[in-house]
């Protein structure tokens, strides 16, 4: 779903996408993918809406130049007693380079996790994504059980120490060559607070390799957060 958010004469004005009604709830999760991009792009909100009111409560909201690539959201839609739907709102901005877009939406029973967050066993990447850029050779790739090569790479997962569960991996071995590298992004992650955020994660390295580096992109530093 596609609305141009950019105009110098139609600054200020919206379009609502409206979900259907919906029933009460004990906690669900919003997802979707949004795409927002241009100098002058508008507002992309997010509420929820309740029947008895009829009132809009925003829960979610951005005014940014992303770039041309999709990023990942997820709100939790906390406990309500009667019927809800949910609101996509698009603003004009104003100048003439700007639009937002969305896509994949779904919503699931039960909290979100940390957006991030991910264990790999739904055999995607979830909201991370393997980069397509001059700087990149090859790509992550997601595994289960043995690799195979021999002498590489972990027999089983973290999270279920078997297997049968699935994880992140490189194929190191041939045709890779020395000084190749691939880079596994996250989705855009918004401001943290003044008390930061964790970032944790398990790591298999075996076999002859090379490194394995953290970057935050947000600095924009060559300078690794972590590097092994």
């Amino acid at each position: 779903m596609y609305a141009p958010s950019a105009s110098s004469i139609r600054q200020g004005e919206k379009a609502r996408l409206i979900s259907p009604w919906m029933n009460n709830t004990d906690g669900q999760c919003l997802s979707f993918w949004y795409h927002s991009y241009g100098s002058d792009v508008g507002f992309l909100t997010v509420y929820k809406r309740l029947l008895s009111s009829n009132d809009l409560y925003p829960l979610w909201k951005i005014n940014y130049n992303f770039g041309d690539i999709w990023n990942a959201a997820e709100i939790t839609i906390d406990k309500t007693d009667e019927p809800w739907a949910i609101a996509f709102e698009s603003e004009y901005g104003i100048g003439y380079f700007g639009d937002v877009a969305i896509d994949d939406v779904f919503i699931r029973n039960g909290n979100c996790p940390k957006l991030g967050s991910c264990s790999f066993e739904s055999i995607d990447f979830c909201t991370w994504h393997n980069i397509r850029s001059p700087l990149d050779d090859f790509d992550w790739l997601i595994g289960h059980g043995q690799t195979d090569s021999a002498f590489t790479g972990p027999s089983v997962d973290h999270t279920y120490n078997d297997q049968f569960g699935y994880y992140a991996f490189i194929e190191a071995s041939l045709p890779r060559q020395p000084n190749d590298r691939t880079i596994l992004e996250s989705t855009i992650l918004m401001p943290t607070s003044t008390i930061g955020s964790c970032f944790s994660f398990w790591y298999h390295m075996y076999g002859s390799i090379g490194a394995l580096n953290i970057y935050l992109n947000g600095v924009k530093s060559t300078e690794p957060l972590w590097l092994w």
